[in-house]
């Protein structure tokens, strides 16, 4: 606010209408940095309006009217109306005011959008991340067949026992074991397992397929009247680390025999074999 020196002021002669514009009138500039409030507003001016009544002490009243002692004095003299310039500030303050509420109503729309294109981008990378996923376990091969091997009986022991399978014709991927003849899945998927076994003559022959620690299926040979084959094979879905094994029963016997004999030989008769069909 622009202070007068006491000095100045003449209560018989108004103040020039320049020096009254620069007393009450406040650049749109500062008004913006300042941020008057309406009632600031309203008391800047009420103060001013104050500092600017004119008492007509020496003026004459001619015809109903207040005149002061300049008659001469222009007509464009006289002093602003202070309720417009009032409305004006107000109006101002109404404008600022509308303009922060927009300006906060555009961060907020921006806030949405940013979320949203977080929320898209971690969509994308889990996408990308069961792509490759996908793309390394259709890489994955996976596929074995080994068998019994030694020749003679193998057996009878007087509880179940693990087989374990040491002749290796193939093992793509290296999920057969055969230091323990556990098959392990690599990747979650659908494979098949066959199990072939040999009785010798006269013995009982009975051992189980197992997933994990579930009995899946049985292989049975017996024949009383000389050496018999048993078989089975299932189709089985592994979740990645399942397990997968054969087990002899108890009391039961298993008979091979390897022949080496170039052109003429053959690995064995009894063999466990698995392939993993497709995986998920």
């Amino acid at each position: 606010m622009l202070l007068l020196p006491a000095g100045d002021i003449n209560p018989h002669k108004p103040f020039s209408l320049h020096m009254q514009i620069a007393a009450i009138c406040v650049p749109q500039q500062m008004l913006r940095k300042m941020r008057f409030s309406v009632a600031g507003l309203v008391f800047l001016c009420s103060s001013q309006i104050g500092a600017l009544v004119v008492f007509p002490d020496s003026s004459e009243v001619k015809h109903g009217m207040v005149t002061t002692e300049h008659p001469g004095e222009a007509e464009g003299s006289r002093q602003p109306n202070m309720s417009d310039l009032l409305l004006k500030l107000v109006e101002m303050e109404n404008r600022l005011t509308a303009a922060e509420n927009q300006a906060k109503d555009v961060q907020k729309e921006n806030e949405v959008l940013i979320d949203q294109l977080k929320y898209m981008e971690a969509r994308l990378r889990i996408s990308e991340v069961q792509v490759e996923t996908m793309n390394a376990k259709a890489g994955t091969k996976v596929a074995f067949s080994v068998g019994l091997g030694g020749t003679g009986y193998y057996g009878p022991f007087n509880t179940d026992v693990t087989l374990v399978y040491p002749i290796v014709l193939t093992n793509f991927g290296n999920a057969y074991n055969p230091a323990t003849g556990i098959f392990t899945a690599p990747v979650g998927g659908v494979y098949h397992f066959t199990v072939y076994h040999h009785s010798g003559q006269n013995r009982r022959s009975d051992s189980m397929l197992y997933k994990n620690h579930d009995q899946i299926a049985f292989i049975s040979a017996l024949n009383k009247d000389g050496s018999y084959n048993g078989s089975n094979g299932v189709i089985l879905q592994l979740e990645k680390g399942d397990v997968v094994y054969v087990r002899l029963m108890a009391d039961s016997w298993l008979w091979d025999h390897v022949n080496n004999v170039p052109h003429h030989g053959s690995k064995g008769w009894c063999h466990f074999n698995g392939i993993l069909l497709f995986p998920e």
